[in-house]
Formats: C-alpha cells, structure tokens, sequence
C-alpha cells in the first residue's frame, strides 16, 4: 500500500470486509427528531486518529519498508501490518468494528443491524449515540450518563474538544432551546457560485424547482454528448443530489430527475438544471426544523404516479414525519422497478415501500425505548390500494397478476404495524401529476412540513409526483 499497489490480486475484496457502515441521512434526522422532542442539546465529537485504533482485520496486508525503517529488510522480503493504518481499504472497517466493540463491551445496545445507532439506559435516564465513521454524535438526559461516557472513551481514545453541535457531515445544525434546525445554506451558496463561474449565465429566479407540466424524456438525449459537458452537469447534479438527500426536500424529484440524464444530457437537461439552479438562487436559505417538545410518533405519506415516462414505469414518492407531525426523518421520490398496469398498482407498490420504512423506523424506537402505538398512519388517496391493502385481494381481475413483494404493504397492515388512511383532495403531501401548484398551497405545505424558507411565499414542487 505505501508505494500505491492494490491491497489484493486476482478477485476483489469482498463489500462485507471493506464496507464501513455509518448512520443514513434518515436516520441522522430521527435521531435529531428524538433529542428535539426530549428537549435535549446534541454534542458532536471526533475521534483523533481513529483508524490507528482498529484492529487486525481478515487479511493479512503487506508493506514494503519505508526508508526511515530501523532495521535493513532482506530483498524479497516484506513487513506484516499487526493493526490497521491509513491508506488501506480495510482501515474503515477495522475502525467501526473496534468502536461497535467497544460501545457493547460499556453497555450500550445496538439498536439497528449495523450498529451505527447505541442506547444505554439507567432507569429513566439514558444517553444515544450515532456514528459516522470517526465522527459521533450524542444527547443525553442525564449530566452523570454524559460525563461517565466521556472519561470511558477518554482513557481508550483521544478526541477533540467535545462541544454542542454546530456543524455535521457538511450540515450546519442551530439548536435553541425552542427547536433544532439542519441546513445547507453555505453549501447551497457555493454551489451556486461555482455554478456561474462555470457556466457563465445569468440565473434568473424561480418561484419553483421545476416547470411544471415539463417532463424529461431520453429522446431528447444526443447520439454524441460531448464528454467535457457531461462531466459538468454530472458534477452539480451529484452537488443537488445530496443537498436532497441531507435537507433540501423541495428539490428531491428534480435532482432524481436529472440523475436519469447524466450520461447523456441533451438541450432540454441542461435547461431543467439551469431552472432548478435558478430555484436555488431564490430559495437559498431552508431549515428542517424540529420543535422542541411534543409526544407524536411516525406518520407516512405515499403516493405515485403512472407510467409518466418513456420506460412506462412509474414514480414513487415518500415522506415520513415524527414527533407530532413536527419533524420530517424521509422523504423520497424514486422510479419504481416494475411496470404497473394501472394506478392502483403503481400506488399500491408505493404503499409497500413505505411500508419498509415504517417498519424499519417502528423495530429502530422500539429497540431504543420508544414503542410506537399500533398501527401506524400511512396517507393514501386510491381507494382501490388501500381496499387491496385492508383485505386479501386473492383472485381479483385487477391484482391476480401482482408480485408477492408487491403484497407486502398488506402483510404489515394484517400485523398492524401500519394503516392506510383514504386522503382527499389536496390533503395529500406527497402527490402525484396534475396537482395544481398555487403559491397559498405551497405556502401551507411548507409550515406542515416544519420546513422553514427565509422569505415569503418559498415554493415546494408538486408536479410530477414529487416528495412535496
């Protein structure tokens, strides 16, 4: 590894042995949701030098020795690594093992399958943590729990400065005592500065993320996309895609939007990022906000549309809230993996998705002490899916052909995990195409969604089936 060879020849490493898990975008914002609704301050601290800490892994990995080594190396001849280092593939790996090992080895639990999220109670009292690699975040309802914490790890690992989060895996974090806000304002605005640099075009403002009524089609791909071009729009499209993915909801479907088109962008592409980087240049400040306080749990919103693109395959949008419908913890708008012969269908397949989630999210509070009451409400406006998800739907001429994985959404509903309640008109957050885009709507949806714009009148896309 230290003159750059790869760590193994003739087969790849296996995922399971290189792969560092770390806390999901979801997950980062239901734990921000919990220590919101317990009224608790979240701490961030860093481990320094974390992957000097990890153990020996699997493998056995060689080096050559490096000129300052004490000791002449016959030729041929080469040094065994006892403990992981920098610069090999495994060192993450090695590092979230150690730290998992050690959190279980003080009496934290494990809550989810990848142990990146720890409980430990002591009574009523307890503390949580999350992981990001070498990055950790905490909150604690008890001062004793916090210190006993941090003189544990301090005698195994040094660490920087523990101090109240302001900062986290590029998200800015303001916490008060009436709420904790995640946004990306200073990324969004070097984005878009590099954006007019790069491209050199005045950007217009936009009341909304994408046109409405516009839809992006591979024909209007070009047969010989200039590689210097793709490569620009590939760049701020991965920059859009996880501001989505973080905190920008309001752009979710345009940047999965513009992800299909990445290899080959035609005219029209290019216009539809231009549009949304206009969008951007308006609506540069937006704040998740979770108020501090309130006793609610999961409630979900799934919807799709049908067959709106050339593949024929529809579009699943999804969105998750908690702590009384304060705090959002998902949102997704993604292309589904079947065709569907009808909207029953297509929205049914969306019901199941978010089944998934909810389950998913009910099994993670429950494992920390939080159980969710029976039957959590998912928001559906097709009667025909919610009947099919209530009751066995069996021979029916219009579900006899559906997959078993499609069946899903009604196995969890038949255990009570979730219920699908029937939502009319625009009551739907997460709605589908032709939904009229009127800027009292979007005004509505956005102080629903505990999503905060710096101006008046800040626009949340509806069309197209999108998470808003």
């Amino acid at each position: 590894m230290c003159d750059g060879q790869p760590t193994e020849r003739g087969r790849a490493l296996q995922a399971r042995r290189i792969v560092c898990p770390v806390m999901k975008a979801a997950e980062v914002r239901l734990f921000m949701g919990i220590a919101a609704q317990h009224k608790l301050e979240v701490f961030k601290l860093d481990t320094k030098q974390a992957f000097l800490n990890g153990e020996k892994g699997e493998e056995e990995i060689y080096i050559r020795a490096p000129d300052w080594w004490p000791e002449p190396v016959p030729e041929g001849h080469a040094l065994l690594l006892m403990k992981s280092m920098y610069g090999t593939r495994q060192a993450a790996r090695q590092w979230h093992v150690r730290i998992s090992t050690w959190m279980e080895e003080h009496g934290y639990l494990a809550v989810n399958s990848e142990k990146t999220m720890f409980m430990k109670r002591e009574g009523k009292e307890w503390i949580m943590h999350g992981l990001f690699v070498d990055d950790m975040a905490h909150a604690s309802t008890c001062e004793k729990l916090k210190k006993n914490f941090l003189q544990a790890y301090k005698k195994d690992f040094d660490i920087t400065e523990e101090d109240i989060m302001s900062t986290f895996l590029g998200m800015e974090v303001e916490q008060s005592k009436e709420s904790i806000k995640l946004h990306l304002d200073t990324y969004i605005q070097e984005t878009l500065d590099e954006y007019k640099s790069t491209i050199k075009k005045f950007l217009k403002p936009k009341n909304v993320p994408m046109q409405p009524g516009v839809m992006l089609e591979y024909q209007d791909c070009p047969e010989t996309p200039d590689p210097r071009e793709q490569k620009v729009l590939r760049s701020f499209v991965a920059k859009l895609q996880f501001a989505a993915t973080w905190t920008r909801c309001d752009i979710s479907y345009p940047a999965s939007q513009l992800a299909r088109f990445c290899a080959s962008a035609g005219p029209s592409h290019w216009a539809a990022l231009h549009h949304l980087m206009g969008y951007l240049e308006a609506n540069k400040s937006f704040k998740l906000t979770d108020h501090k306080g309130g006793k609610g749990g999961l409630t979900g919103y799934a919807d799709s549309d049908w067959g709106n693109s050339v593949s024929r395959r529809s579009t699943t949008g999804l969105m998750a809230r908690y702590n009384n419908l304060k705090g959002m913890v998902l949102w997704r708008s993604k292309m589904q993996k079947t065709v569907s012969l009808s909207t029953a269908e297509a929205k049914y397949y969306a019901a199941s998705e978010m089944g998934i989630e909810v389950l998913y999210r009910r099994n993670l509070l429950r494992n920390m002490g939080f159980p969710q009451d029976p039957d959590t409400p998912v928001y559906e406006d097709n009667t025909a899916c919610i009947e099919w998800g209530n009751h066995v739907i069996g021979g029916r001429e219009r579900a006899k052909h559906i997959d078993i994985r499609k069946h899903f959404a009604h196995e969890i509903i038949q255990n009570r995990e979730m219920r699908l309640i029937k939502v009319f008109g625009g009551g739907l957050l997460v709605d589908g195409p032709g939904a009229e885009l009127r800027m009292d709507r979007v005004e509505l949806i956005n102080c629903s969604y505990g999503a905060v714009h710096a101006r008046d009148g800040g626009a949340v896309w509806m069309d197209g089936c999108s998470v808003l």
